[in-house]
């Protein structure tokens, strides 16, 4: 026995040296796998773990190094391959719940939202405790339009954690489905308040505007300006509402910038040129309409053609002849 010891200990050190690598190299080796994938490069990631995965994992290294397989083929978006990966992981450590969740998230990424919501509902069964499932749930709900599945995740969500962010703009979403504009402006009003970005502050700025809260909006739009949005899109809204707001000169400058910056922006076109009638300057905004070139699937076609009738024959913007 004691000289087989010599013998059974060579080759368990051979095991652990599979690809010539001891496991304190194999560990080494899966933390920069790991620094790659955190530093957006996902295939270098994972080429590193399917060399480890390759030269005789054990049984405890499958189930630590397979989901970041999956998780590197999302990042890359290969969908398919990340579901095979994940599907392993998944036969490997059944018992797992963040398989199960793996498996879901993709599976509702490639569109087969029955198979994921099957999957996310035996997660949340296994676990209770998961917020992140129940937020799940009631999005994909949310996304099928059956809303009044959806609130009874987001508020269950939101029971749990009264700060959390994801049940909040759920709800928010909701919310603004079933016409609750108020509401849902208030609520994103307070998580922009929290969490500070350009793009939220002019979905929130839309939303006051949509309820006719045209201070509320344009100081949302001037939040976005202050956090780097410079876009088109922000400037021709500033321009709507200060238009809503009898402010003629406010909005022809914000709608002059608009065009300034996308000359082929057709709602600040229109708008403008009613500014310009507004103004008493018909025949600058009857050349400004015949010069705006659509598309014949253009949503904008009917109201030009509109315009330019009502400022040819002297009616108002929405008189019918």
């Amino acid at each position: 026995m004691k000289r087989l010891a010599p013998l059974l200990l060579c080759v368990f050190a051979a095991a652990l040296r599979a690809d010539g690598l001891t496991r304190k190299e194999r560990d080494e080796m899966a933390g920069r796998a790991v620094e790659l994938f955190q530093a957006a490069q996902p295939a270098a990631a994972r080429e590193l773990w399917e060399r480890l995965l390759a030269s005789g994992a054990t049984s405890a290294e499958n189930r630590r190094w397979r989901p970041w397989v999956g998780r590197a083929f999302e990042a890359e978006g290969n969908f398919q391959k990340a579901l095979t990966a994940y599907q392993d992981a998944y036969d490997r450590d059944s018992k797992s719940v963040d398989r199960l969740v793996d498996l879901a998230r993709v599976y509702n990424t490639v569109e087969l939202k029955e198979r994921a919501l099957e999957l996310y509902e035996r997660a949340l069964k296994a676990d209770r405790s998961r917020t992140d499932v129940v937020l799940a749930l009631g999005l994909l709900h949310f996304n099928a339009g059956r809303l009044v599945e959806a609130r009874r995740y987001a508020d269950d969500a939101l029971r749990r954690d009264s700060r959390d962010a994801g049940a909040r703009m759920l709800l928010a979403q909701i919310e603004e489905s079933q016409g609750d504009l108020d509401g849902a402006a208030r609520r994103r009003e307070g998580l922009l308040a929290e969490h500070p970005s350009g793009p939220e502050a002019v979905a929130v700025g839309r939303l006051w505007a949509r309820t006719g809260e045209l201070e509320l909006a344009q100081a949302a739009f001037r939040r976005a300006a202050d956090l780097g949005v410079a876009t088109s899109d922000l400037l021709f809204e500033r321009g709507a509402v200060a238009w809503r707001r009898g402010d003629a000169s406010g909005a022809e400058d914000w709608l002059g910038q608009t065009l300034a910056k996308d000359p082929g922006c057709a709602p600040a076109v229109l708008l403008l040129s009613v500014v310009d009638w507004e103004r008493g300057r018909g025949s600058r905004a009857l050349a400004r309409l015949r010069g705006l070139t659509l598309t014949e699937d253009s949503p904008w076609i009917s109201l030009r053609d509109r315009l330019i009738t009502a400022l040819t024959y002297g009616s108002t913007p929405g008189e019918k002849k």
